[in-house]
């Protein structure tokens, strides 16, 4: 099942959460559309997109997010596992360089396969690859776009800050 989560409102980007089997399976910060032959949501299925959704939605009124749904970790493994559950130890507010995270996931040297590790994680949001950073500064690429992802850090520090807003196509 998909679901819109209800953060970042009036954001330029709406995050869309796929649950299956009673885990999040992904997260798209670009959009996607469920196809004729998804399996039906279980009452599972529901419960945890539900438990997602209110713990992200908290992220528009400035509180601390702390998500605790269950991942399905069955699609990544070797390097981008290791990297992953290494960014897990990276908490609200806190960022860390590619390279720091490479160090950390045991591959010191690694800071570009990092970067491709955090291009395709499965669950932004969840998993904070907005709290990487390049060593050289700035914010980098992100999924959501550089607009977000500095959006996401600077909401993180303070609590307080709109959602970038949408462009208008005039």
């Amino acid at each position: 099942m998909f679901v819109e989560l209800p953060v970042l409102s009036g954001a330029a980007t709406v995050p869309v959460a796929e649950v299956r089997d009673g885990q999040v399976v992904r997260i798209c910060l670009r959009g996607v559309g469920e196809s004729g032959d998804d399996p039906p949501p279980t009452d599972e299925d529901r419960r945890v997109a539900s438990a997602l959704s209110e713990r992200l939605g908290a992220w528009d009124s400035g509180h601390r997010v702390e998500v605790d749904v269950p991942l399905a970790w069955g699609g990544v493994s070797g390097f981008a596992e290791r990297v992953l559950h290494a960014l897990v130890e990276v908490q609200w507010g806190e960022t860390i360089t590619y390279g720091e995270l490479a160090q950390r996931a045991g591959s010191p040297g690694a800071a570009r396969a990092v970067g491709g590790v955090m291009a395709q994680n499965p669950w932004p949001l969840v998993l904070g690859c907005h709290r990487v950073l390049p060593a050289g500064g700035g914010v980098g690429n992100y999924q959501g776009g550089p607009v977000l992802k500095a959006w996401l850090l600077a909401a993180e520090k303070s609590g307080d800050q709109p959602a970038p807003k949408r462009r208008s196509n005039s």
